[in-house]
């Protein structure tokens, strides 16, 4: 048996003594990409409730990932990016928010990730082959990608690319396991002689969802 569950990703742009709102019943993570709140700084994150302390002190720029068991609905909001995804039902699931820095050029390996996720691009742009679809990602943009996706990243050629997502992970991997299941490449795949990454798990939480 599986549960479907909507993730959601919202950029917010919030001006000083603003505070973003929380939409629904949903476990919220925040992640200050630019700017300062009251209670976290730029490249800060937190599991956020109606009762934390999230005023904006000076212009900020927020992504918000928002998970729930709501559906997706019609006329949705412009700057949210949503999508439904499917966990087993009655297992505790690893609520998982990491930022990931790529150097310029660097071109990701095959593979596959063992849950489904959102991720959203802070600095430069990410040319995605997320199963049999290739598309651009620009700063200020989402994707999603899921287990059954292979998944090929080529980050900006010039700048580089940062990005940080929000990861719905098996139990097990809780304490900073890997999610990354190598896939064996094919002949017509870009070449990645040097895969380099630099990852910082920002927030980890059980779940059920």
């Amino acid at each position: 048996m599986q549960r479907e569950i909507l993730i959601e990703a919202r950029l917010l742009q919030l001006d000083a003594g603003a505070a973003p709102e929380l939409p629904g019943d949903a476990l919220h993570a925040l992640y200050v990409a630019e700017g300062q709140l009251a209670a976290l700084g730029a490249g800060e994150a937190a599991f956020v409730d109606a009762a934390a302390c999230l005023q904006a002190v000076e212009p900020s720029l927020l992504w918000l990932f928002s998970v729930s068991r709501g559906r997706l609905t019609a006329g949705a909001d412009t700057g949210v990016f949503s999508a439904m995804v499917k966990l087993p039902e009655g297992a505790e699931t690893l609520v998982r928010l990491d930022r990931i820095e790529l150097p310029p050029g660097t071109v990701t390996p095959r593979h596959r990730h063992r849950g489904p996720g959102i991720r959203a691009v802070l600095s430069g742009s990410v040319d995605a082959m997320v199963g049999p679809r290739r598309f651009p990602v620009a700063t200020g943009e989402a994707w999603l990608e899921t287990p059954g996706d292979d998944i090929i990243g080529r980050a900006d050629a010039t700048l580089g690319t940062g990005f940080v997502r929000l990861m719905l992970l098996p139990a097990d991997l809780v304490g900073g396991a890997t999610s990354f299941v190598a896939v064996p490449p094919r002949p017509d795949d870009p070449p990645s002689p040097v895969f380099e990454r630099r990852q910082t798990i920002l927030l980890e939480r059980l779940s059920r969802l």
